[in-house]
């Protein structure tokens, strides 16, 4: 089987072209893999394509926001097989994966990936793909000597309605790397889709979401990338099930999870990366269907989702992970349409998106994952244009992007997916140069990144995607070591990292991608023990 003789780097925008492999070696390893149950991606041909993630391991895509749809908690487990495909990395086990767990899929095909068009169900293949459906390259495509097959997340149009692009998520034999591209009509472009079970006309959540509720009106506000890498905006008021809609913003404008906070005014504000690795902010006036536009930043600026507070002044400030894995920082005074930036830290600082808090004393504060899977910590005092700096935890620490939040006595408290899928919090006194550690859960229990809210009690709730795709909630009271836990929707709910909101009555609030791409809404009232569901989405 052909393998990787590369890996692209880390949220680079393309992966570096392989050298081709020769002839010679092609023929041999053809004939080597007629013989076996699976085919993989063979050498990479270099192509205007953009790859969105790519890495080894999943978390290198999960941390950016895209989700691997819950495979890289099971896939090398080596009785997770799917439609008598290899486990572990493998293009044909991961995508018989998705269809099966995500789209619902209840026909299959066998064999490598270059037989699927030929194995599969009558008048399931043509040349048109939909979402959810099945990428195919040929055995035959000079391109793919060894075939391929992908995952369809979405697909974007031209003007008189022909494709322009579908964006796919896929994994590669046998080390990975597990990655999300967009392709264009003339690059890399499939020969054909197989449509096992399509998603289309229901909703496609690709990346988690972001909540946001009014104190005014306890309205519950959520954003999230949608169809062909559109912004969805959905609003709920409280005590009744249904849930309004407006599109924040088109097809083609939105590339990861949105960041989003909501002025005393009503306004809502988003940020998310956009074309071409861009930074954009979108914002709506409360109770109308108009969403302005301002670009943050241009192209190749942003590599992560963003995250974002506001000063009670109204300026606005947004963190992202920067090109070459530097740390960056954007200000806006509100009424503005230019932004003011700052570099948190150099190249080779940041590898996952950051979260951002700020004091009350106007200080800012950015937790990110850092180089060797560490945890750090960077502090601003406003108005300067420096940063200090302290490491939270070494090296194989941390294992997702974090969540923090701080108490009003200045202490500041992170979460985070620690070492063999465990839940890790982490904790400083204000000026103190060291972190405590507390362990939420043990192995095998986290399998996204945490979110996290602390109520006015001191009480510390944390919620996370856990085993078998269930959706898990654990609480601690301050000054104590153990953590309680309920779980919020059992196996086979949960597929992404969840959003989560704390109403002034105590209700939990929690947003997460659920089966088929839905969106779901879970909530729970303190004290109990039972959570409430609506489907948003």
């Amino acid at each position: 089987m052909i393998r990787h003789s590369a890996r692209a780097p880390s949220l680079a925008p393309s992966g570096r072209p392989r050298r081709p492999r020769r002839i010679a070696a092609i023929v041999a390893l053809a004939v080597l893999v007629a013989s076996l149950s699976t085919v993989v991606i063979g050498t990479e041909p270099a192509f205007a394509d953009t790859t969105l993630c790519s890495g080894n391991p999943y978390s290198t895509c999960t941390d950016a926001h895209y989700t691997d749809h819950g495979y890289g908690s099971q896939s090398d487990w080596s009785t997770h097989q799917y439609w008598n495909m290899f486990a572990g990395h493998n293009c044909t086990n991961y995508v018989a994966y998705v269809e099966t767990t995500v789209n619902g899929a209840t026909t299959s095909t066998s064999g490598n990936a270059y037989e699927w068009d030929n194995n599969a169900p009558s008048g399931s293949v043509n040349t048109t793909p939909g979402i959810g459906s099945v990428a195919q390259w040929e055995i035959s495509n000079p391109n793919r000597p060894s075939g391929h097959v992908a995952y369809v997340e979405s697909i974007t149009y031209n003007a008189n309605g022909s494709v322009a692009s579908i964006t796919v998520s896929e994994d590669n034999y046998s080390s990975g790397p597990f990655r999300w591209r967009t392709i264009t009509t003339g690059g890399d472009w499939p020969d054909h889709f197989i449509h096992f079970n399509d998603l289309q006309g229901t909703y496609v959540a690709p990346l988690w979401p972001a909540v946001v509720q009014r104190s005014s009106t306890g309205e519950t506000d959520v954003l999230v990338q949608g169809p062909s890498n559109s912004l969805q905006y959905y609003y709920n008021t409280q005590g009744t099930a249904d849930w309004g809609h407006l599109q924040a913003a088109g097809g083609g404008t939105s590339y990861s999870a949105p960041a989003v906070v909501q002025r005393s005014n009503g306004e809502t504000d988003v940020a998310v990366q956009g074309p071409s690795n861009s930074l954009q902010f979108y914002y709506n006036v409360y109770q109308t269907a108009d969403w302005g536009q301002l670009e943050i930043d241009g192209a190749n600026k942003a590599f992560s989702a963003p995250a974002m507070v506001q000063r009670s002044n109204g300026e606005t400030l947004v963190a992202v992970q920067g090109p070459t894995n530097s740390l960056q920082f954007y200000y806006n005074v509100q009424g503005q349409s230019s932004w003011g930036h700052l570099q948190i830290d150099g190249a080779n600082t940041a590898y996952s998106a950051p979260a951002i808090v700020l004091r009350a004393n106007g200080e800012t504060d950015v937790v990110v994952r850092g180089p060797n899977n560490s945890l750090q910590f960077y502090y601003n005092t406003q108005g300067q244009s420096s940063w200090g700096h302290l490491e939270i935890a070494g090296s194989n620490k941390a294992f997702s992007a974090p969540a923090v939040v701080q108490r009003s006595n200045g202490e500041t408290d992170v979460v985070v997916q620690g070492p063999t899928n465990s839940l890790q919090f982490y904790y400083n006194v204000q000026g103190q140069g060291t972190w405590g550690n507390l362990q939420i859960d043990g192995a095998n229990k986290a399998y996204s990144a945490p979110d996290v809210v602390q109520r006015s009690n001191g009480e510390t709730d944390v919620v996370v995607q856990g085993p078998s795709n269930s959706l898990q909630f654990y609480y601690n009271v301050q000054g104590q070591a153990g953590w309680g836990n309920l779980q919020a929707a059992g196996g086979g709910t949960t597929y992404s990292a969840p959003g989560m909101v704390q109403r002034s009555n105590g209700e939990t609030d929690v947003v997460v991608q659920g089966p088929s791409n839905g969106l779901h809404y879970y909530y729970n009232t303190q004290g109990s023990a039972n959570w409430g569901h609506l489907q948003i989405a």
